[in-house]
């Protein structure tokens, strides 16, 4: 059996495991977070929270992906980017939690790899807005929804594990991009 698994990083992120053999979605699961307390208090003087990656919750997400019954894994991480709107607190964390994912696949022994989202967007979803003439500003708004779309489309079985969860959405369509590229090297 190949398990390719696509890794969509960020807080709010997500890890999908997909069976290469036969194409279908065997798992997803969230990215595991933890609420810390910041040392900095709110106006109101309440305690500010912070959510950030749970190590260890990682670590036991991907044991459990890596012990999927037996065969070749492959891992594909969303590679992050820096985007205008983001904070720098929140590119930090994003570039913390590749790193973080790297290393723990490293010390897996999981094979892996990286696609920036670009890459992965404009194979699955561009012919999307090719077929719709959409322009690229309505084409960025309903981002989130096209993946959700393309993914039940793709994995119909999955729909109730993908639900309305862009993040699940993506993990599954990383996870299907790599699939898809690898089979193409092997050819």
């Amino acid at each position: 059996m190949k398990i390719t698994i696509g890794i969509d990083i960020g807080i709010n992120g997500a890890i999908a495991a997909l069976d290469a053999d036969v194409n279908k979605v065997l798992e997803i699961v969230p990215i595991p977070t933890i609420s810390m307390e910041l040392l900095a208090k709110k106006r109101d003087g309440t305690a500010k929270v912070r959510n950030v990656y749970d190590r260890l919750g990682l670590v036991l997400s991907l044991a459990r992906l890596r012990d999927l019954p037996p065969g070749r894994r492959y891992a594909c991480i969303e590679r992050p980017i820096t985007m205008p709107a983001q904070t720098i607190l929140t590119t930090a964390s994003m570039f913390e939690g590749f790193g973080l994912i790297q290393g723990i696949l490293i010390g897996m022994g999981i094979d892996h790899g990286s696609v920036m989202p670009v890459t992965w967007t404009k194979a699955l979803l561009g012919k999307i807005k090719q077929q719709r003439g959409e322009s690229d500003y309505y084409f960025k708004k309903r981002k989130k929804a096209r993946s959700i779309d393309k993914a039940i489309e793709l994995f119909p079985d999955a729909g109730e594990m993908i639900g309305k969860n862009d993040n699940f959405a993506d993990a599954v369509l990383i996870a299907k991009w790599s699939m898809d590229s690898r089979k193409k090297e092997e050819k």
